[in-house]
């Protein structure tokens, strides 16, 4: 991708299917040049082989190979490598990792076995669920009074410190987030690097094709007169 506006135009393109928003360290990552290209020899610095093989999988079910090719001939797992090893803060790059930890413990729950070594379909069921979470909103906080009725959680102004409640009452009214539900999970990053990853690519950019990020899974309306979809 030779020019400034090039990346843009793929982080707009990323952006439409994504609902309208890029994270800042990929938005960073794309408009400092990187972009994903498959190399015939590459070696992983933050991925692990097995957490490679779950983001190589992830991402053909995103974007598969239908009559082009999909995200795993774009080399959208080495373009996610480059990115959290080169841009992504600390933080939220031990969040991606955590992230495919706990796909793998569900693949294990689910079928005794990890994600990248499910049939086709099993993956798919998995991601498919992981896509309706994180594309949700997370249920409103609410707290249980002494006789068990839910009622809405008090204001953290309201919240006494005690033995087991928090360090400060900030804390105690704010519980950690389910890390798979909503805006800030694993799998909205996942999705969101796939797609711009394949925008960012080769074959994302020579071939006339708004692409539809589950291929098979998910129908898109067609407009006459515009790119098909891949």
């Amino acid at each position: 991708m030779g020019s400034e506006i090039t990346r843009r135009e793929a982080l707009k393109r990323a952006a439409w299917i994504l609902g309208g928003t890029v994270s800042a360290p990929t938005i960073l990552g794309v408009l400092a040049g990187c972009q994903a290209e498959q190399k015939t020899v590459f070696t992983p610095r933050t991925l692990t082989p097995d957490q490679r093989g779950t983001v190589e999988a992830i991402a053909d079910i995103i974007i598969p190979e239908t009559e082009t090719p999909g995200a795993r001939a774009a080399g959208v797992d080495q373009f996610v490598d480059r990115m959290l090893t080169d841009y992504y803060p600390a933080k939220e790059r031990d969040r991606f990792i955590a992230g495919l930890a706990r796909v793998d413990a569900r693949a294990q729950r689910q079928h005794n076995l990890p994600f990248a070594r499910l049939s086709k379909e099993q993956q798919t069921a998995i991601v498919l669920d992981l896509d309706k979470a994180a594309f949700s909103e997370p249920p409103a906080k609410t707290a249980k009074s002494a006789a068990g009725e839910t009622k809405p959680e008090v204001r953290k102004t309201d919240v006494p410190v005690g033995p087991g409640v928090g360090a400060d009452p900030k804390e105690a009214a704010t519980p950690e987030p389910d890390p798979d539900v909503g805006r800030g999970s694993f799998f909205r990053r996942m999705k969101e690097l796939t797609v711009v990853g394949y925008y960012t690519s080769e074959i994302g950019q020579t071939r006339e094709l708004r692409i539809n990020p589950w291929g098979r899974y998910r129908d898109i309306p067609y407009s006459p007169g515009t790119p098909a979809w891949a």
